[in-house]
């Protein structure tokens, strides 16, 4: 028997897609920028140069390619957690791996401009707009 081969174990079908991501951790004001090197529907696995904590909520906003969604290039806002973090290999960019707990399609560009940062002060929330879709992901068990 071939010990070479791997058996895929997610849940989700992963892209290997290198697109930018505006990143914001729960509480913080600053947005941090970020590269994914994958992408599934479950989570990503990214590159930045901000070490981020285990368990830490964070937020991504990026532009999803139509190659995913066959309907255009549409801006997608994900909320989720950090699952693990890598020290820099080379250069000084960490390796995060980051799982949805939830993720919206935003309608349009202009709309999107302004979203609900994830902070826990409703005063510093901006209002995210109505016309927007909800989804969440299904758990790997669920049918």
């Amino acid at each position: 028997m071939d010990s070479s081969i791997q058996i895929e174990r997610r849940a989700a079908q992963r892209f290997d897609l290198q697109l930018p991501v505006s990143l914001h951790v729960a509480n913080e004001g600053k947005e941090n920028r970020a590269l994914t090197n994958d992408l599934s529907a479950a989570g990503t696995l990214l590159y930045t140069d901000r070490c981020l904590e285990e368990n830490a909520s964070v937020e991504l906003t990026f532009v999803m390619p139509s190659e995913i969604t066959f309907d255009g290039n549409l801006r997608v806002r994900c909320l989720g957690k950090v699952l693990r973090v890598a020290p820099p290999q080379v250069g000084s960019n960490y390796s995060v791996a980051i799982h949805f707990d939830h993720y919206e399609f935003l309608p349009d560009k202009e709309a999107s401009v302004r979203y609900a940062p994830v902070v826990s002060d409703p005063a510093e929330q901006e209002e995210l707009s109505l016309s927007s879709h909800v989804f969440h992901p299904r758990s790997p068990l669920s049918i």
